[in-house]
């Protein structure tokens, strides 16, 4: 299954020009289109699939109107194919982390940032990162503290940023839902 962005309807055939967003996204076409749809539906389990999950990531982390594509996959409850770089399982796994974060993240930047602790369960690893750039640190601060390489903590922060938009985009799909039921 293919979205339009045009009306947020779900239609058949390859994804179409997106026109929620930014400005530049508005008039973006995601870079799927025009693919072959299979490509980004998996079929099975292996090095084939895992090759295929390669490939598609690569096209979605790079197009233009990614975060627009994760805010359908989570406003249809897709339940198959991979939605802005984010198979079913991993967007079921984002799902599940974002009930306990906030109380455990809060304490675990509290106790990094007084030096008790360096150490984190990668669990929670991106929060704590995000929580500490917050404070003002930089990265080379957080990766001192956290005894962690500069890039680690780049991809913690990446990966926190799009823990928080699914997150975000989440909520605002379930606002959306509820305004057009009443």
């Amino acid at each position: 299954m293919t979205h339009d962005y045009m009306n947020s309807v779900p239609t058949s055939g390859v994804r179409g020009p997106a026109s929620t967003g930014a400005a530049t996204a508005e008039r973006a076409e995601p870079l799927c289109a025009g693919s072959d749809p299979s490509l980004f539906f998996l079929d099975g389990l292996g090095p084939a699939v895992d090759s295929q999950v390669t490939e598609t990531k690569r096209v979605c982390f790079a197009c233009p109107v990614r975060l627009n594509c994760l805010t359908d996959a989570i406003r249809f409850d897709a339940e198959e194919g991979i939605w802005a770089g984010f198979t079913p399982r991993e967007r079921k796994r984002l799902s599940s982390r974002v009930t306990d974060m906030p109380k455990i993240y809060r304490q675990l930047i509290e106790r990094v940032a007084a030096g008790h602790i360096a150490k984190v369960d990668p669990q929670y690893r991106p929060a704590v990162v995000m929580g500490l750039h917050r404070r003002g640190w930089d990265e080379l601060r957080i990766a001192k503290a956290m005894k962690l390489a500069p890039f680690a903590v780049r991809m913690d922060l990446q990966a926190q940023l799009e823990l928080e938009f699914y997150i975000h985009a989440h909520e605002r799909a379930k606002k959306m839902t509820a305004e057009r039921a009443m």
